[in-house]
């Protein structure tokens, strides 16, 4: 398990293979365990409260309307995201969405579906490491707005890019919005946070 601190914000990622399947849940949480079939949803699910017990001790998690994840009675906000190997969450006291991946060749495939023709200048279109990044910033600015229906490619684009970080604007129902972005690589793998 890996804990920092970025940017105000509380992190952990944890591999899959270090899953303690004894880990506390909540009454509702172990209700909602039982009502999941797939084993990896399983192992993720409690993955995730392993996690808050070593960042965010004594806050159960719940879902909204829209599956974004909440905290019980916690002016805290949590984001959750699952790689191929890896589970993490990002808990802070301002709104935040991350997105945890491992680059893949896969990516290229779809980045139609998300690669905005003005993005261009700032990423590669033919690096999976770059367009497996530019896909988390999206998930990550996703995440953040919780409004379902938004095109990756249309809505949410990267407007500036810094170094390791980036200017995100959504445009969100009848407005728009900026959001700063940062990534860096742990353990093989893009981990984008929303900073603003």
């Amino acid at each position: 398990m890996i804990l920092f601190e970025r940017s105000g914000a509380h992190f952990g990622i944890l591999s899959k293979e270090l899953v303690e399947s004894d880990s506390f849940l909540y009454p509702n949480e172990i209700k909602a365990l039982q009502e999941i079939k797939n084993k990896a949803r399983k192992k993720e699910f409690i993955g995730v409260r392993q996690l808050r017990n070593a960042i965010a001790k004594n806050q159960e998690i719940f879902y909204d309307l829209n599956r974004k994840p909440l905290l019980v009675n916690s002016r805290n906000e949590i984001s959750i995201s699952h790689s191929k190997q890896s589970i993490c969450i990002g808990i802070s006291n301002i709104n935040i969405g991350i997105d945890l991946e491992v680059p893949s060749e896969r990516v290229l495939r779809i980045k139609s579906k998300f690669l905005h023709n003005e993005e261009q200048k700032f990423f590669d279109k033919n690096s999976s490491d770059e367009m497996t990044l530019l896909w988390t910033i999206k998930e990550a600015a996703y995440k953040y707005v919780n409004q379902p229906g938004l095109s990756f490619k249309n809505n949410i684009r990267v407007i500036a890019k810094e170094d390791t970080e980036f200017i995100c604007r959504i445009h969100k129902l009848n407005h728009v919005i900026e959001v700063g972005m940062a990534h860096e690589i742990i353990d093989g793998q893009i981990l984008t946070y929303t900073t603003s």
